[in-house]
């Protein structure tokens, strides 16, 4: 708009709509011998390099990203603004056949909607003192729906009855819902457990609220050194909400009530099977899926011009990442928590626990702490550059991604450390 002004506008768009992906055999399990030889489907065995893989239903995948974000710079006598405005919108669709294999055990279809706004402003120094600076401020505002199902397909039952068959206790899945209909008439006499059809499915959101203050300075001390220090403070907020609406009957029992009260010990022997507990629901009276993390970091550096052509320098920084939520069936309450949950709930214990196979775990990781130390030089001569840098990086409470058996969570890792030597040299030995 004019010589001080600039405006910049980016708009992107892109779609995927693809049939993928398919998993290899690498190590044939004793689960899939038996697959085979029981129920008739078929995996590719102990190729891992197949071209091919046995599946029941072709696995796909769609997702629409979209955003825009404008850009202003404005300059002043003595300083620049910069503002920045975005947002960004991603639509994820996908269906895996998650047991790999011909036969019509399970579909896993995954839907994840995820809208992001931030803006951020800066103004920076553009004078000719001693001290350059920069100070500015982050907003963040994030809202994730995701929905992640097991369906049951027609072939589930029968695979659940040949593993009980081929622990000696064939029937046992009917005879059970048969026996059960005396205990709790609202349950079906028959087919009730793992029912083509059945769902087990998770619903969860996240609606994330962050804002941060920073500024640095570079303090020229004298003609030969400078000294660059950065803060910046963060305040993070997340609210969750994970729910499953399961139709797993056969999975929420309470064998150990159920033995006793049919005096027949071999009952327990069932819980083998149980292979999708419940989920517990938060929030709820004990966890309200909240969480609330502030942190200062820093940056200081020192830098000296050795020459004209070679400069050396000592920095050390720390960085902070904040809580994360897991939006899964594996996220599960602490063994605390589901203490305290299960003493809320008054139990008769004339009758089954509602909450018996539950289990603990974690619902979120909590925050990871960096901290690095780097020395290093940088220089540049006739026909080309070198730079070289020694650094040391540890991450304590280091956020992992972890497969738990039936999903992925992230987990608090204790510390992850780095510490290693770089270079990079550049040589032009001749003009061209």
């Amino acid at each position: 708009p004019s010589d001080d002004t600039r405006i910049r506008v980016i708009a992107d768009y892109d779609k995927i709509d693809e049939v993928c992906c398919g998993v290899n055999n690498i190590v044939q399990s004793p689960l899939e011998v038996f697959i085979n030889s029981q129920t008739g489907a078929q995996v590719n065995a102990n190729q891992p390099l197949a071209l091919s893989v046995q599946q029941n239903s072709d696995p796909t995948n769609e997702i629409t990203n979209k955003g825009v974000s404008v850009q202003l710079d404005q300059n002043f006598d003595s300083f620049a603004l910069t503002s920045i405005t975005s947002f960004r919108k991603v639509d994820s669709n996908s269906s895996i056949d998650p047991d790999f294999t011909t036969g019509d055990y399970l579909t896993n279809p995954i839907a994840i909607d995820i809208e992001t706004f931030t803006q951020e402003v800066r103004l920076t120094s553009t004078g000719d003192g001693a001290i350059d600076w920069m100070i500015g401020g982050f907003y963040f505002d994030e809202k994730i729906d995701y929905e992640n199902r097991l369906d049951y397909g027609n072939d589930f039952r029968g695979f659940v009855d040949a593993l009980v068959t081929a622990a000696g206790a064939p029937g046992a899945i009917g005879s059970l819902e048969t026996s059960l209909a005396g205990f709790f008439p609202a349950l079906a006499p028959a087919s009730t457990f793992f029912p083509a059809g059945g769902v087990v499915n998770e619903l969860g959101t996240l609606d994330n609220k962050a804002y941060s203050f920073f500024a640095q300075a570079d303090w020229s001390i004298t003609e030969f050194l400078t000294a660059t220090v950065g803060i910046n403070y963060t305040d993070d907020e997340k609210e969750a909400m994970l729910v499953q609406p399961n139709s797993d009957e056969f999975s929420a029992l309470d064998f150990d009530f159920l033995a006793s009260a049919a005096a027949d010990p071999t009952l327990v022997g069932l819980k083998e099977v149980q292979f999708l507990p419940p989920l517990l629901d938060f929030p709820n009276a004990v966890e309200d899926g909240k969480s609330h993390d502030d942190k200062l970091t820093y940056a200081f550096r020192l830098a000296t011009d050795i020459s004209d052509g070679i400069n050396a320098y000592a920095s050390v920084s720390t960085g902070f990442k904040a809580t994360s939520w897991n939006l899964s069936r594996d996220a599960l309450p602490t063994a605390e928590d589901l203490a305290a949950i299960t003493s809320s709930l008054n139990l008769d214990p004339s009758l089954p626990n509602p909450i018996a196979t539950v289990e603990s775990g974690a619902r979120f990781a909590g925050p990871e702490n960096a901290k690095s130390y780097e020395i290093g030089l940088k220089t540049v001569f006739d026909r080309g550059s070198l730079n070289l840098a020694i650094f040391d990086q540890s991450i304590k409470g280091f956020q992992s991604n972890v497969f738990l058996g039936t999903g992925f969570n992230l987990v608090n890792a204790g510390e992850q450390s780095s510490r290693g030597i770089e270079f990079d040299l550049a040589y032009y030995p001749v003009d061209a």
